[in-house]
């Protein structure tokens, strides 16, 4: 039986570029565990940022999500992008096109038992089965507009499986709530002070305070002896000396007193005191797995029309290409 390359190949540059999407997640590193620590980490970065300006927080914040986020989900994206626009330019049947999506979701789940990622993947890869949802879609003035409308449509349904995906691998964490609670205590300990550093400062201050006071005690009682007649000056000399002696060994004491006093104190009990006592970093460590969820959505949701572009563009091109 001959096979018809104006139907299968179509298909097979959609099934490619959809598991090829997927497949890239596999590979960036990415885990549900990243997911927990760049939630506090973000946090951690915004707060610490905000105590020189609103400014420096919003773009240290900013830099953040673009480097930690975006460009590692970049493949993964502009992948679905141009998948999106595939199919919108074969526009397949709706049986084949299942079978492709099918085929793709089966690949993406026999990955993942491959590489020992976790299964939430696989959630990803039925997101776009939006594709076989009957659509009211009408075509636009312009190819580029009717690129852009069908790609941000269907992107909105990506977002929500992958948020999804992130929601279910977080809570398939094993003892992902006390994962959850170090990390938390791992980004207040980022807040907190050195109380050694504090503690070596509050000393060096009494130290020069200590020197400066016996200096000048010494100087009030020089200047007083030199103020004695001749022959009251030898008389009270050796009483001078004991004074200062007395000065000198008194400042002596406290300094070392002050010295063995300054052991090294760490901010991380101190951090999770914090965690204990104020109830909302609790709260927000047991919601962490929507909140994670929910925060991803946001991001994706804010750069869907750069990807919604980019596969407009794509269309647009290839419909100036072949004349369609």
């Amino acid at each position: 039986m001959e096979i018809d390359k104006k139907t299968f190949l179509p298909l097979v540059l959609i099934f490619a570029l959809f598991f090829s999407a997927v497949a890239s997640l596999m590979f960036t590193g990415l885990s549900a565990g990243d997911a927990v620590s760049m939630q506090n980490e973000l946090i951690a970065v915004f707060l610490k940022s905000i105590q020189s300006s609103i400014v420096a927080a919003i773009a240290d914040s900013a830099f953040f999500i673009l480097q930690k986020i975006i460009l590692p989900l970049s493949p993964f994206l502009l992948l679905s992008a141009l998948g999106f626009s595939a199919v919108l330019w074969f526009k397949p049947g709706t049986k084949k096109l299942a079978a492709a999506l099918a085929a793709s979701a089966a690949c993406v789940l026999a990955l993942s038992f491959v590489l020992n990622i976790t299964p939430a993947i696989l959630i990803i890869s039925l997101g776009y089965f939006a594709l076989l949802l009957p659509i009211e879609f009408e075509e636009r003035k312009t190819s580029f507009r009717t690129g852009y409308a069908f790609v941000s449509y269907i992107f909105r349904y990506l977002n929500i499986a992958v948020a999804a995906a992130v929601f279910v691998a977080i809570l398939a964490m094993p003892d992902f709530d006390k994962s959850a609670e170090q990390q938390m205590i791992s980004s207040i300990n980022t807040l907190l002070p050195d109380i050694g550093q504090l503690q070596q400062a509050q000393n060096d201050a009494a130290s020069s305070f200590i020197t400066q006071a016996s200096a000048s005690v010494n100087n009030i009682v020089d200047a007083e002896y030199a103020a004695l007649p001749g022959g009251n000056r030898s008389y009270c000399s050796g009483f001078k000396s004991g004074i200062n002696s007395g000065i000198d060994s008194y400042k002596s004491q406290l300094l070392s007193q002050l010295q063995s006093g300054n052991a090294s104190i760490g901010t991380e009990q101190l951090a999770k005191d914090v965690f204990s006592k104020v109830g909302v970093f609790s709260a927000i460590a047991k919601a962490l797995p929507l909140i994670a969820a929910l925060s991803l959505l946001a991001l994706l949701e804010l750069i869907k029309p750069l990807l919604a572009l980019a596969g407009a563009a794509a269309y647009s091109l290839a419909a100036k290409r072949f004349g369609k």
